[in-house]
């Protein structure tokens, strides 16, 4: 019987001593980068606050192996607690100063006054500057009503010239070079009107000093 009892009270020690609570979080966040911790439990007690993110291998997290701080009244070592700060206090900001890669995010709550504590940890990415993925843009997805093209304009140099444009171009050429130099048939034509219009003109004038010549003769 007694052994029964002394179970049951071993039972119910660590149930009267657990706190649940739950806390949310960025997945992914990038160096340096701040961003928030919000706590949610639904309490009347004061508690200390610790929120920090670590790069440790193991269970046993050493003060060398926080990378990040926190901000209080200023930014601070997130090895440190915040006194009396929940549940007056809610969401926190945090930054990890160091040690890109796949962390731990861990928030402890005490009681004032208490040393004993509860921890919630979950994954944290942290990402280099710049190290974010690219949007993508998938060009199935874009409407059939907009002709875009998602190759860059040096891609379109070699591009080939449509025909309609070469025929209008040939078409030019053409026009320009019968302005600019006649063809031998126009130039022949051009020299035998010359020839012709001098002989006419030549014929005029034996014809006009030939009558005159008459008139003039004096008569026997």
């Amino acid at each position: 019987m007694k052994l029964m009892v002394i179970s049951l009270i071993l039972l119910l020690i660590p149930l009267s001593s657990s706190l649940e609570f739950n806390f949310s979080s960025p997945v992914s966040i990038e160096l340096n980068e701040t961003f928030k911790v919000s706590i949610s439990l639904d309490t009347q007690e004061n508690y200390d606050v610790k929120i920090f993110v670590h790069n440790s291998s193991d269970s046993s997290i050493s003060r060398a192996e926080i990378i990040s701080m926190i901000l209080a009244d200023k930014w601070q070592d997130s090895w440190l607690y915040i006194p009396s700060s929940f549940p007056s206090k809610k969401e926190y900001e945090l930054k990890v100063t160091e040690s890109s890669g796949d962390r731990e995010l861990c928030v402890q709550l005490r009681k004032t006054n208490k040393t004993s504590y509860f921890k919630e940890c979950k994954s944290i990415l942290v990402n280099l500057p710049g190290d974010y993925p690219p949007t993508q843009i998938n060009e199935d997805n874009l409407p059939e009503s907009n002709n875009l093209s998602l190759q860059p304009l040096e891609d379109n140099k070699d591009a080939p010239i449509q025909t309609d444009n070469l025929s209008n171009l040939s078409i030019a050429q053409n026009e320009e070079v019968i302005f600019l130099n006649p063809s031998p048939s126009q130039e022949f034509s051009t020299k035998q009107d010359t020839l012709r219009s001098f002989i006419i003109y030549s014929s005029l004038v034996l014809s006009t000093l030939a009558l005159i010549a008459l008139i003039l003769k004096p008569r026997i």
